[in-house]
């Protein structure tokens, strides 16, 4: 508690203005209509969270196209406004420890906790997050950046989502705690002069380490992203994370290349248990914007966990639509998830050498879910007056279908039925609230038969 005390003090007297990231999409939703001109955000980078919010600066002032040059200025102020007037949050999160799958929004811990935080910079930046649980002092959601050009470098614990779907992410998620990395990305999207057919692209690199107390001890995670914008109407990505190295794996240049360039089977190359490289996840992230207004998109999600010939294979998926009606001014969302593989049962985030799985303090890096389950979920959002917004999402689940002891949520089948509401509203220009109401219900599970609350409160001074 004393640490807390004094790192508190710390922060209050050191404040860099900090985040220069969006977290989720509906952070990314109430920025963009903070500034009312939706028709010039043509290459914001959301296919990936966090995300710069110098994507939305860019392309706001590098759009010389009608309204968008006339209303620079006003774009300017309101989004300085928004993002900059208060620089330090102290926030407070209870709920209730029982069954919620994380979604793209902010990370819902597992335990209560009070936590005092920096918000948002220019040039450079960083976020100091300093959070309490169990009387421990954690730094999960901190981080620095270093801007040069078109080029951000970070350094922190932060999570990272890798998904077209606001409800789930296959590959890279924030179902786990935060682990620590460094990155580095693109701000602006980059023009194609070898796949000119692909359009622009964007990038992102990152390498962590894993928790200690795993079966592979401090083993390393590494993950690369590619975004491509063919069209206003089309945006994909394809992705390649691994685990590797970590104590008695091979960490050398030779194991690492062969990582990289997905040389790593067994069989080939010597390569045997004892030098297997590490434990790979391939992705395709898909968005399709089928109306001229942009307001209904497809969207779907495969991540493989093994190779062959250089494509995923033992494929996991998400798909899903989505559509805004402006009439009631509410948006309607399909989703399906199946972390189930074919032909081959608890193979999905699990690894024979790694076998402490796709996960990180138990938790999955993936999928809420886990492996071997499905979810579907029907989700209506809306935008409310004054600052408030309201969702109620349907979830229909069968988790841990072939009873695998690794899973998280239990090592036996059950069946999920919830009904989840949630509400956000600002009040003011210093107060926001965020609460969370789910019923859940189980035939086969006593223990998730039960009902989930969640409450945040922030004050910014």
């Amino acid at each position: 508690m004393k640490n807390l005390i004094l790192l508190t003090l710390i922060f209050i007297q050191f404040n860099s203005s900090a985040s220069i990231y969006i977290h989720n999409a509906t952070e990314e939703v109430l920025i963009k209509n903070q500034l009312n001109i939706d028709n010039c955000f043509k290459n914001a980078n959301s296919q990936h969270y966090p995300y710069p919010v110098s994507n939305i600066y860019s392309d706001v002032f590098n759009n010389e196209e009608g309204d968008c040059n006339n209303n620079q200025q006003s774009a300017l102020n309101k989004l300085n406004k928004y993002l900059y007037s208060n620089k330090k949050i102290f926030g407070v999160e209870l709920n209730t420890d029982d069954l919620y799958f994380q979604d793209s929004s902010n990370r819902i811990n597992e335990s209560n906790i009070y936590y005092v935080q920096t918000k948002f910079d220019k040039n450079y930046s960083y976020k100091l997050k300093i959070s309490n649980t169990d009387e421990t002092a954690s730094l999960d959601g901190s981080y620095i950046s270093l801007i040069s050009k078109n080029h951000i470098v970070t350094i922190g614990k932060l999570n990272y989502w890798w998904s077209s779907s606001d409800e789930i992410a296959l590959s890279l998620s924030n179902t786990s705690k935060p682990f620590t990395s460094i990155s580095i990305e693109s701000i602006n999207s980059i023009e194609n002069k070898f796949i000119p057919f692909f359009g622009p692209f964007s990038y992102k690199f990152f390498i962590g380490k894993l928790e200690e107390e795993r079966i592979i001890s401090n083993a390393k995670i590494l993950g690369a992203k590619l975004n491509f914008y063919p069209n206003q109407h089309l945006n994909f990505s394809i992705s390649r994370t691994a685990q590797f190295g970590g104590k008695g794996r091979p960490e050398d240049l030779k194991s690492f290349i062969n990582l990289v360039v997905g040389r790593d089977n067994r069989g080939s190359n010597s390569i045997n248990r004892s030098n297997e490289p590490g434990n790979q996840m391939a992705s395709l992230n898909v968005n399709y914007y089928y109306l001229k207004n942009k307001n209904a998109r497809f969207y779907f999600n495969i991540s493989g966990q093994d190779e062959a010939g250089y494509l995923p294979s033992r494929v996991v998926s998400n798909i899903g639509h989505e559509v805004y009606t402006e009439t009631f001014d509410m948006t309607y969302t399909l989703d399906h998830t199946d972390t189930e593989t074919r032909n081959i049962k608890n193979y999905s985030y699990n690894h024979e050498v790694y076998e402490s799985g796709w996960r990180h303090e138990t938790l999955p890096l993936g999928a809420s879910i886990d492996g071997d389950s499905k979810m579907l979920i029907f989700k209506v959002k809306k935008v409310l007056e004054n600052n408030f917004n309201a969702s109620i999402k349907f979830i229909d689940a069968d988790i841990n279908k072939n009873n695998n002891s690794l899973n998280y949520w239990s090592q036996e089948y059950f069946d999920l039925t919830a009904l989840s509401f949630r509400v956000d509203k600002r009040f003011g220009n210093r107060f926001t609230a965020s609460a969370i109401a789910q019923v859940n219900s189980s035939k086969l599970n006593k223990k998730f038969d039960k009902n989930f609350y969640y409450v945040n409160i922030e004050y910014a001074f």
